[in-house]
């Protein structure tokens, strides 16, 4: 490596002086000037917007999600808190079916146009009811109020799986509810 090395450096330190240097010294001495500082001025353009600025774009995208990605856990932790605290109390729902509890409340927390499946449960020897539900790329806020909702008013999550969607801000959501 080392002897390509100096190889190709004897190759360029030849170019230069025989081709390169004769014509240098055939221009005026203000165009040599002004050679000479397209020559300085370029590689610091070159490195200045060729890679500081896009590095520091990319580090501005980057700190803007990394807040995000922090204000979602810290969401996510407060209702996992409220879950946690309410334990296993799976008090009935107020009149209705689950299913028409769940559908309510997804329509006031405008979670419903999310929702890709919705499908009861069957419960053998229970008397408890159960739904299986999947949502699309739906907004984390608003499912965190649907979630809340939920379980104000006593409904509770069985394998609750929450997904990163590819774009920000959404999330992928499936999960058993049951009373």
């Amino acid at each position: 490596m080392k002897m390509a090395w100096h190889r190709f450096t004897q190759l360029l330190q030849q170019r230069i002086e025989e081709q390169l240097l004769p014509y240098y010294q055939q221009l005026q001495p203000r165009e040599q000037r002004l050679l000479l500082a397209a020559a300085v001025v370029l590689p610091l353009l070159l490195l200045i917007f060729g890679i500081m600025l896009p590095l520091h774009d990319r580090h501005q995208a980057l700190q803007t999600q990394l807040a995000q990605a922090q204000q979602q856990a810290a969401e996510a932790m407060a209702l996992a808190n409220m879950l946690q605290s309410q334990g296993g109390q799976q008090a009935q729902v107020a009149d209705g079916n689950l299913l028409t509890q769940v559908e309510s409340l997804a329509r006031a927390t405008q979670v419903r146009s999310y929702m890709t499946r919705i499908k009861p449960q069957a419960m053998p020897n229970s008397d408890s009811e159960r739904l299986m539900l999947q949502m699309k790329d739906v907004p984390y806020a608003a499912l965190l109020r649907f979630m809340h909702q939920l379980a104000a008013a006593h409904a509770g999550f069985d394998n609750v799986q929450i997904r990163r969607a590819e774009h920000s801000g959404v999330v992928q959501f499936r999960a058993l509810i049951s009373r």
